[in-house]
This record gives structure tokens, C-alpha cells and sequence, in this order.
């Protein structure tokens, strides 16, 4: 159990540093919400219930995030004409230019993250959390 946790902490130093190094004062977490929101937003709209869902977070912990990526001119939320409740995340300016080096870096921590393992080694490793994750999912 250690060695999971030891792990996540780890990786979340990681992930940090390589998006601090993109803009100084963003997380990990933001980078890959970025990152998501980029990619998913290619073919479809994007809201904070998917957020929450992706990155296994609960609702407020994803509304302290996305309101601080607004916050920074990161994304901003725009209404959707067939439900006044929603709000579609979208991209801005500023956020647009991260995007690439934003992808870089994630595919580099990822290559960093998995050197030495055969891709059978990966793939285990990801149906072993899978399993774990649903065995404690409530």
C-alpha cells in the first residue's frame, strides 16, 4: 500500500515540476485538464461532469480547479443554448498557446515514467490499477 502512495507522491512531484516549468504557477493536475479539455473539445463539447469523471476527482475538488484555471485566464465557461444549468469548458487565447508544449511534456514524464518496461509490463501494470480502482471505487 506504501509503495502506491509513494508512487502517486512521486509522480505528482513530477507532474508538477514539468508544468511549473510550462507556466509558473501551474499544477500537474491543471496541465492534464488542459490537455484533456484540448483533446476532447476536437470532437465535442467538454463540462465539468466529464472532468470529474477523467480524473477520478469530486465535485469540488474539480470546481477549486476550474475556477482557478479561469482564474488565470485558462479556460472560461460558456453557457450552451440547450440547458440553461450547463456550461462548456473552453480553451482561451493564453491556454491555446500551452497546449503543444503542455503535450510534450506529458508524452516525456509518461516515456520517463514507464523507461524500462516492456510494453506487456504496461499493460499489466494498467489492468492491475483498473482492478484495484474498481475493487475501492464507491
Amino acid at each position: 500500500m506504501f509503495a502506491i502512495k509513494s508512487l502517486t507522491l512521486q509522480l505528482k512531484r513530477l507532474l508538477d515540476e514539468s508544468a511549473a516549468n510550462i507556466e509558473k504557477d501551474m499544477t500537474g493536475i491543471q496541465a492534464g485538464i488542459i490537455a484533456y479539455i484540448n483533446i476532447s473539445s476536437e470532437t465535442g463539447e467538454v463540462f465539468q461532469k466529464d472532468i470529474e469523471e477523467e480524473f477520478n476527482i469530486r465535485r469540488s475538488t474539480a470546481t477549486g480547479i476550474l475556477n482557478s484555471l479561469e482564474k488565470n485566464d485558462m479556460l472560461k465557461r460558456e453557457s450552451v443554448s440547450y440547458d440553461k444549468r450547463l456550461k462548456k469548458l473552453v480553451l482561451t487565447e493564453k491556454s491555446n498557446l500551452f497546449c503543444k508544449k503542455i503535450r510534450e511534456t506529458l508524452i516525456a514524464d509518461e516515456k520517463k515514467l514507464t523507461e524500462n518496461l516492456t510494453a506487456e509490463e504496461i499493460e499489466f501494470f494498467l489492468k492491475i490499477i483498473a482492478k484495484m480502482m474498481k475493487n475501492i471505487m464507491y
